[in-house]
């Protein structure tokens, strides 16, 4: 972004020290004896001494607020955050992110409200009055726009905006001050030397250094101007004296620029509406208002109407006198008057708009629970009862016969109250709201509420761990991942709650640490993640595994005491002889775990070869569907060579009546669900975290199955995708939802256990007639391309996916393409 809002500086959230609750804590604040403090409440009330220490007690446990009133020694009242030794404390609590000095995130505003078409006016009035100085928000409804009015005692001096129509290329282009090349070179040269866009006009002498002040001077109007035609969202001031050193863009007076805005803001006929709100009643000049040193900026006619309006004229007398004396048109003078208005010089006397404005005024000033007058500790039935008291109190109720004023006055009255309801009626909303009030910052900035969401929900999930309610917990901790999924340390987190909250075993460590390796992905370096896989491994029984991440953990952070500590765990074990290097007895019972799940495939493997291949019982002549010259299998005979007579032969062919393709299925799907129950002995993810693998695995789908064969079929279409759906689910419970499984569970690395599923694959391709009676070469062939292009695929889909829907579905689709092709390429 150029000459306007900068992004936000800094990172993610400070890294914790530890994958549980942070063990330790910052430094203490040096207590002081030597000052008395007495809290003072809204009023000035003295609410009792109280010790320091107990001050900052109350500080950490968010019962006291950068703002809250405090006296040193009988002196003036101060926020408490003005005060050095109780600053510290909001300094040690306030992570460094949030610290308003080092980041763009905002202070809580001193005075904030809705926007509608015209009010923008009367808090520039206000702000000139009030002679104050620091930096005007005004955010869009959506909190995605958001522009930014400096001012200095008083005065507009500046606009910036993160909108992109607005940044200073743009209004040069617009106003026909340089082409769109001539920008794109200033855009190149920026890239090589740094600086800003102007400063790159400039240097290649495309404008003046005085016709860059002069552009910068419109740009900050234009942003100005488009700032009043903002009819939604809200605005917050905020001071500051770092304002007063801005640069000055804008000369025109505050009077003016109300006048400007409003012409920009409203139509002709908005503008009379405007007026006419107030009824045709007379006018009353301020004469309190042009005594004070903000009324000399008055616009050249501005004494004349004045003047006028001392006459006791009602309104439509006074424009048509107005527009009259001046020369002005109606349409000007309605301007003219209406500005006067805004600016504070020119008003009804009607009391209860008068009443109204000074009860908008003070609402604008407060806190959600200062406007519902009520404690922090409010239950939401409380809420609730406050709102309806404090709208009937402060007049957010309408009235019959109220002017159309005096009814718009009521309305923001009432949406200030509701907004502080809404917030404060929500135990979520409400904790992050008490959080942004004692940091200090403004609760409706969107970098302020995303962090502090984050932040909420990364705390709950931690307490939730506590609480030992670990389903809880890492369900906050994926809301915390949706507000920053940049931030490493949600998914170390999310990794280690989703273990917890398991059966622990091995499938489930690997699971778990599956998330953490993201965290891995965005900082490698991440001590606390390599910690936490280190833990998993440790508490599954991966003991080499585990030494290894804990040494790097280490490695990378020498001051990792849980890292430390959990090494010494496995060294513990290994003196007295439970680990790898004291007895072999670990090392074996994962062996003879991987020994098993091979040999059960074996076994079912040689079952079935030996069956199908070796066992007569199968058609001794062809069925007339499948004489084909062309088939090498059938030649051109009806009679079955003597060595195919076995029970297998037409199992290929996908007929419903062949009793052979049923004990087939049947087989692996009963070997396949025993494998689970008693081997893997965990319940299989179905979806899994990495479920858009799914979209991938259909792409490859329909590619593998353009690809493959078009075997014949001696049923209809329709029996044989749904034979073909059973087919698939059959061997995805027994490759993926137990062999893959139990590989990965025993080998504790997904890769092997990919490439052993897709071995085991191919190979069991070999069991069928159709492929035993090619030559050698083929079946070498064949057991590598089934193996790598679908048994492999379908592994790492399940392994990556972390549940059996990508690969079932990949399978399935595979299947329907080769039997959707072969119908129609056998039915021409």
């Amino acid at each position: 972004m150029d000459d306007g809002l900068e992004g936000p500086t800094g990172g993610g959230v400070a890294k914790q020290g530890d994958v549980e609750e942070p063990g330790g804590g910052v430094s203490a604040t040096p207590v002081r004896l030597d000052h008395r403090y007495e809290l003072v409440d809204r009023t000035g009330s003295s609410m009792g001494t109280v010790a320091l220490p107990t001050i900052h007690q109350l500080v950490k446990q968010g019962r006291l607020f950068a703002t809250d009133l405090v006296s040193r020694d009988g002196e003036a009242a101060v926020a408490l955050g003005d005060v050095p030794e109780i600053r510290a404390v909001f300094d040690e609590t306030l992570p460094p992110e949030f610290q308003v000095a080092h980041s763009t995130m905002r202070p809580r505003p001193d005075l904030a409200g809705p926007l509608d078409r015209s009010n923008l006016a009367g808090v520039f009035a206000r702000l000139h009055q009030e002679a104050r100085t620091g930096r005007l928000f005004l955010i869009s409804e959506d909190r995605r726009q958001e522009k930014v009015v400096i001012f200095q005692r008083g005065v507009p001096v500046n606009a910036m905006s993160n909108i992109s129509e607005e940044q200073i290329g743009e209004v040069l282009i617009a106003h026909g001050l340089i082409t769109q090349d001539l920008f794109r070179q200033a855009v190149a040269h920026r890239r090589d030397t740094g600086g800003r866009i102007g400063s790159a006009l400039v240097a290649l002498q495309v404008l003046s250094p005085r016709d860059l002040h002069r552009a910068l001077s419109l740009q900050a109007m234009e942003r100005l101007l488009n700032a009043f035609r903002q009819q939604t969202g809200s605005f917050r001031f905020v001071p500051d004296e770092t304002a007063a050193s801005e640069e000055i863009l804008l000369f025109a007076s505050v009077r003016e620029l109300i006048e400007s805005g409003l012409h920009a803001s409203l139509t002709p006929q908005e503008i009379a509406e405007e007026l006419a709100a107030y009824g045709d009643v007379p006018l009353e000049v301020r004469t309190n208002a042009l005594q004070q040193p903000w009324a000399r900026a008055q616009a050249p006619g501005d004494a004349e109407v004045l003047g006028l309006a001392s006459k006791g004229l009602v309104t439509s007398q006074l424009v048509q006198t107005v527009a009259s004396a001046l020369r002005l048109t109606m349409d000007e003078a309605r301007r003219r008057v209406l500005s006067l208005m805004r600016f504070g010089l020119l008003g009804v006397g009607e009391a209860a708009l008068l009443s109204l404005d000074a009860a908008l005024a003070r609402l604008q000033t407060e806190h959600a629970y200062d406007v519902l007058r009520l404690p922090r500790g409010a239950t939401s039935e409380q809420v609730a009862a406050a709102a309806e008291v404090q709208l009937e109190e402060r007049g957010g109720r309408a009235q019959s016969g109220d002017s159309a004023a005096v009814a718009r006055a009521r309305d923001k009255i009432r949406s200030i109250i509701e907004q502080a309801a809404r917030v404060l009626a929500d135990e979520d909303t409400r904790a992050m709201y008490d959080r942004a009030l004692q940091l200090g910052l403004d609760f409706e900035q969107p970098e302020v509420r995303l962090r502090i969401e984050y932040e909420h929900w990364l705390t709950r999930g931690k307490a939730l761990l506590v609480q030992q309610k670990y389903q809880d917990a890492r369900r906050a901790f994926l809301a915390a991942s949706q507000k920053m999924p940049e931030d490493p340390m949600v998914y170390v987190h999310l990794g280690w709650s989703q273990f917890l909250g398991s059966n622990r075993d091995k499938g489930a460590a690997y699971e778990a640490i599956r998330e953490v390796e993201r965290a891995l992905r965005l900082s490698n370096e991440l001590d606390v993640a390599h910690a936490t896989v280190g833990k998993i491994h440790r508490l599954a029984g991966n003991l080499k595994e585990a030494e290894d991440c804990l040494r790097r953990a280490i490695q990378l952070n020498p001051h990792n005491n849980e890292a430390q500590s959990e090494l010494r765990l496995i060294f513990a074990r290994e003196l007295d002889g439970k680990g790898p290097k004291g007895n072999r007895s670990t090392s074996v019972a994962f062996e003879s775990q991987l020994a098993r799940s091979a040999a059960v495939f074996v076994v079912v493997f040689a079952a079935l070869f030996g069956l199908a291949n070796h066992l007569g019982g199968g058609v001794t002549v062809w069925p007339d569907g499948l004489v084909d010259p062309d088939n090498r299998l059938l030649a051109s005979l009806r009679e079955v060579p003597a060595a195919l007579q076995v029970i297998g032969n037409l199992e290929h062919y996908y007929d419903v009546a062949d009793p052979w393709w049923w004990a087939r299925r049947g087989t692996l799907l009963v070997v396949g669900l025993l494998g689970m129950i008693f081997i893997v002995r965990d319940r299989p993810t179905i979806a899994g975290p990495g479920v858009a693998f799914a979209l991938l695995g259909i792409v490859y789908g329909v590619l593998s199955g353009f690809l493959s064969g078009t075997p014949r079929q001696l049923s209809p279409l329709g029996i044989v995708l749904g034979m073909s759906a059973f087919h698939v689910l059959v061997e995805q419970i027994f490759f993926i939802g137990f062999l893959f499984r139990a590989f990965q569970k025993d080998l504790g690395n997904g890769g092997q256990a990919t490439a052993l599923t897709g071995l085991c694959y191919g190979i069991y391709q070999c069991s069928y007639v159709a492929v035993y009676s090619e030559p050698v070469s083929f079946i070498i062939s064949n057991i590598l391309q089934v193996g790598a292009f679908g048994g492999a695929v379908y592994a790492a889909l399940a392994w990556r996916s972390g549940g059996m829907l990508a690969p079932f579905l990949t399978h399935l689709v595979v299947n329907t393409t080769m039997m959707v092709r072969a119908n129609l390429h056998y039915s021409l």
